[in-house]
């Protein structure tokens, strides 16, 4: 199963959240998820656990349901949510609970297992670097304790050529050794833009 967004460039908001099946080596027919997973509001950033019982996306929605949007699509409008699947289809989606949703902005989460959680944002511990990437352990009670920073580029304003000042879009292989991400990397006329991989020791 692989979940994406597709966006519509006429929308208010553009961004839905859509599902395809893999059968016999081919990807079926994008079916789009129903309401409340998709509303009027921005849907972005999708991810499923290994297993594709837990789907993460971000939005700029100010309730669960989506009735009404933040007027900014920017990171610090976003919401990290989580809806489950069950007999019964998806579930309504819910705020992450715990660190997961808080510090200035957080987006482009991603969880193998309920377990771990690992996402982009920025918050006190990130300084003055432009976005940092946590992770965060699941608690007892459901939700998640506080962010560990384990990605931190050097802050924009001081980056050197070869420097990298800006990551993100963190994703693992399925058997959690590997995680993939991209960075900006400063050169003498710009940046590249580069994907980036860690292997777990």
């Amino acid at each position: 199963m692989l979940a994406f967004v597709i966006y519509d460039s006429t929308a208010q908001y553009p961004g839905d959240v859509y599902l395809s099946h893999k059968t016999n080596g081919a990807w079926g027919t994008p079916e789009v998820l129903p309401a409340p997973i998709n509303t009027p509001c921005i849907e972005d950033n999708t991810a499923l656990s290994a297993d594709g019982t837990h789907l993460y996306f971000d939005s700029n929605r100010l309730d669960a349901t989506g009735s009404s949007c933040n007027t900014s699509t920017g990171a610090t409008a976003r919401t990290i949510y989580e809806s489950t699947l069950g007999p019964q289809g998806w579930s309504d989606p819910t705020p992450v609970p715990g660190a997961p949703n808080e510090g200035t902005f957080h987006w482009q989460a991603y969880s193998l297992e309920p377990q771990s959680f690992f996402w982009a944002g920025s918050d006190s511990a990130c300084g003055s670097s432009v976005v940092c990437l946590y992770s965060a352990p699941l608690l007892a009670d459901g939700g998640y304790a506080p962010a560990t920073v384990f990605a931190q580029p050097v802050a924009e304003a001081a980056a050197q050529v070869g420097d990298a000042y800006i990551v993100g879009e963190v994703s693992f292989t399925c058997d959690g050794h590997y995680m993939y991400f991209a960075y900006a990397e400063k050169t003498a006329t710009g940046a590249n833009l580069n994907i980036g991989v860690a292997e777990k020791q």
